[in-house]
């Protein structure tokens, strides 16, 4: 009941994308004479139109056709001459409106016009600017009538303000929030800017627009869609296609093809002999938001612009995913703590041992599909829908199959209440199939903050139904309904904010390419969990559930870590692999990954090492204590694990998925041997037979990082050196004074002395013998921080190298 409430609603709010069924909409942004532009351009659009099924397609034209490039005249003569087809719509720019005005003989815009490219235009229409004096008003209008085909005159003063298709509403400038769209002033559809493009709130329908130039490429969000990419200051040229649901951006690339006027001494001296003016288009735009690179005008600047955009992006993700994890691994572990307190070793290592085939279920029922979403140059919303109801109909699959399994094991009488916590935890894998495309589109527009945000509320809200369970006395059921209550809360808020709604409808070409990359994706994650949950498996089998239970707060202290600093940057990592377009930036990227990624995790693996016994004393008890063994083993498998921890985003984004298939079954294989014959001797030889394997099969791992990406060991090695090391030395002090100063001090005391100096010893160190370190870093991810933060760190590590 409450979903089918839920999805009427979200239909209504995103009913603003649709276009009629049988229609496909091309709108172009501003032209201002680049023909040559607009004909590569139109190139492109042929090329989509003739890959799509066949459908009904208008064209929308947003104005401001004229002005500044030297072939203004030719354009509206060709469009005048169209105008009467109805599948052509060309609205009114205020380019256009001052053009109009100057015809109609207004002074001011003719004062006007010669400032904003009036020039060009008239120089296109066969005026030779050199033999009159456009600096006098009634000059330029009187050339500007009799050089003007009466044609064209009247077709410009007949271009209409606005179109409206379906739920879109074509318009040149924008509209006035707030205000209806059947009484928009033509003032503001013309000229407005910011309390337009600044305005977050819904429209009544999705505005695509173009006036406000965005340099870097065309901009799509919830309200609006802008499409004016400066094509005669930058040679970029957008359009946008709407079909269904759709929203593809095409665009073309070619700064050689801009056309200017010949004789741009004129127009100086004119602007110079009229006095200056503001730029009624505009400052162009620093936004970062960058629409795909057609990929049929591969250029240097194209892939430069790209990279850096992606770097810039990445940043704030990377940031915003970390804080995420933060708030969301923070709540968990409360969870996981208080139920340490109340349960036995056996018990909790039976719910870890039900744990562990919920979660490799989880993987088998996602089948690496929004991983195959994200990788994917364009967003579509069918290929959306398609994968959407693969990973739907898979996951109820899973809840019969599972359900089945164990309601068989409960009438032969085992494991019942193990089988009744499985069959609760299935349900949590069909309310993660009904968000995991909407997390996939988030992820793929690089909007960290956004899903931070949601995770962090979901996470909040389960984790409070969860410890208020516990302290109830429900025991093993408390973690239960804690991660079915952050499932059902994350589904319901990240349905509330992507403009994606479901639809019964799957496009039967598109589930082979989606299950094909998806298994390979899947493949080597389940190989990879499985590695990941090996030990476990094996000390539950072996050694029993109260070994296992030890394990289980051993790993999961560590594993909190783990969650908190590399799996955030670790999941923004296949976007961005996913947007670089050449193995060396994959390699680049791959190896500034690893050295960010061990700047955190190195201090904090090899300080929990040390911090171990206090560590697990102060907070799950004296009960407990044979697991800080466990902790500080597993904390030295920490080098490892930074090395390789983006070895699967990478063969991911760059299209290899089974590229560490071979790795991960090396592991798995050596795994097997290695931890499971140590694990008769306990959990902490598992932990110890686990973590030399993570180390023997560095080299297979090296193996493939060089073929694939031409990253050699001693490059990933030398660029982690100088935080590893660092770490080293905080971690010997801290032991040093564990052993002596600290040795009579209480376990609260001294976790508290150690952690806090930890915390000012390794920043210190890092200043002093890592600032070339630091500062290459700082350039990665600057562009994450405020400005004010950025200075104050740069005065800490200096200024760095110009890039």
């Amino acid at each position: 009941m409450f979903f089918a409430r839920f999805a009427k609603q979200r239909e209504k709010q995103t009913s603003v994308h649709h276009v009629p069924d049988g229609m496909r909409l091309y709108a172009i942004g501003d032209l201002h004479g680049q023909r040559d532009l607009l004909t590569r351009l139109m190139a492109v659009i042929e090329a989509d139109n003739a890959a799509r099924s066949s459908a009904s397609v208008q064209m929308i034209f947003l104005g401001d056709f004229i002005d500044r490039g030297a072939h203004s005249a030719d354009l509206v003569k060709i469009f005048s001459k169209a105008a009467p087809l109805d599948n052509l719509v060309f609205l009114r720019g205020n380019h256009e409106q001052i053009l109009i005005d100057v015809l109609e003989g207004d002074i001011d815009a003719a004062m006007l016009w010669p400032k904003i490219g009036g020039i060009a235009t008239l120089e296109s229409f066969g005026v030779d600017v050199n033999a009159q004096d456009l600096t006098d008003p009634h000059e330029m209008i009187a050339c500007a009538r009799s050089a003007i085909p009466e044609r064209v005159q009247t077709w410009l003063k007949e271009l209409p303000f606005s179109h409206a298709v379906g739920n879109y509403y074509f318009v040149h400038a924008g509209i006035r929030p707030g205000k209806k769209l059947s009484s928009q002033d033509p003032y503001d559809q013309l000229w407005i800017r910011k309390e337009f493009t600044q305005s977050k709130r819904r429209h009544g329908a999705i505005v695509v627009h173009g006036h406000t130039v965005n340099a870097q490429g065309a901009i799509v969000s919830p309200n609006r869609v802008a499409i004016d990419t400066g094509a005669y200051k930058t040679g970029r040229l957008s359009a946008v296609m709407l079909e269904g649901n759709a929203q593809v951006i095409l665009e073309v690339h070619a700064p050689e093809l801009i056309s200017r006027r010949a004789q741009e001494g004129v127009a100086n001296k004119t602007s110079a002999s009229t006095g200056s003016a503001s730029n009624p288009d505009g400052p162009v735009s620093d936004s970062k938001t960058v629409s795909p690179p057609d990929p049929s005008l591969p250029t240097k600047t194209d892939k430069t612009d790209a990279t850096a955009a992606v770097k810039s992006r990445l940043a704030g993700a990377s940031i915003w995913s970390i804080i995420s994890a933060a708030a969301t691994q923070l709540s968990t572990f409360a969870i996981f703590v208080i139920l340490a307190r109340l349960l036995q070793p056996s018990d909790f290592g039976m719910v870890a041992f039900a744990a562990i085939f919920i979660d490799l279920s989880r993987s088998v029922v996602l089948g690496g599909i929004p991983e195959a979403l994200i990788q994917r140059t364009r967003w579509e919303d069918d290929v959306a829908l398609t994968a959407f109801w693969i990973n739907v109909f898979s996951a109820l699959g899973f809840v019969v199959l599972i359900s089945g399994m164990c309601l068989a094991a409960l009438a032969w009488g085992l494991g019942q209440l193990t089988a009744l916590v499985v069959i609760a935890l299935s349900g949590s894998l069909v309310v993660d199939a009904l968000r995991a495309v909407q997390e996939a589109r988030l992820r793929r527009d690089f909007a960290y903050r956004a899903l931070a945000a949601r995770t962090v509320g979901a996470t909040v809200l389960g984790g409070a139904i969860g410890v208020a369970c516990a302290l109830a006395g429900l025991g093993v059921w408390a973690l239960v309904i804690n991660r079915l209550a952050v499932s059902v809360f994350q589904t319901a808020i990240i349905w509330n904010a992507v403009p994606f709604v479901p639809r019964l409808r799957m496009v039967r070409a598109e589930v082979r390419p989606l299950m094909a990359y998806g298994t390979h994706v899947l493949t080597s994650r389940l190989v990879g969990q499985m590695n990941g949950r090996l030990p476990e498996f094996i000390i539950g089998l072996t050694a029993g559930a109260a070994a296992l239970g030890m394990y289980r707060v051993g790993s999961r202290s560590l594993n909190f870590l783990v969650q908190t600093l590399i799996n955030p940057i670790q999941s923004t990592a296949l976007s961005a692999f996913s947007r670089l377009e050449s193995k060396d930036a994959a390699g680049r990227a791959y190896s500034r990954f690893t050295q960010l990624c061990g700047a955190f995790t190195f201090p904090a693996f090899l300080g929990a090492a040390v911090i171990s016994e206090d560590f697990i004393d102060v907070f799950f008890g004296e009960k407990w204590h044979a697991s800080a063994l466990i902790m500080t083993i597993l904390a030295f498998a920490v080098v490892s694990s930074t090395l390789l921890q983006f070895f699967q985003p990478a063969m991911q984004g760059i299209g290899r998925p089974k590229a560490g298939i071979s790795t991960e079954l090396v592991k798995l294989a050596s795994g097997a041997v290695i931890v499971g014959g140590l694990s008769f001797f306990g959990a902490a030889a598992a932990a110890a037979g686990d973590t030399i394997r993570r180390y023997v099969t560095l080299p297979e791992s090296f193996r493939m990082l060089k073929r694939e990406l031409g990253l050699t060991s001693d490059r990933l090695i030398k660029g982690i050196s100088p935080p590893l090391l660092c770490a080293i030395a905080m971690a010997g002090v801290l032991l040093i004074g564990k052993l002596t100063v600290l040795a009579d001090f209480s376990p609260p005391l001294r976790l508290a002395v150690l952690l806090a100096t930890g915390a000012i010893l390794y920043p210190v160190t890092m200043l002093v013998f890592a600032r070339g370190f630091l500062r290459d870093i700082l350039q990665s991810v600057e562009s994450a921080f405020p400005p004010f933060l950025t200075k104050r760190i740069r005065w800490l590590v200096g200024p760095g190298k110009t890039r």
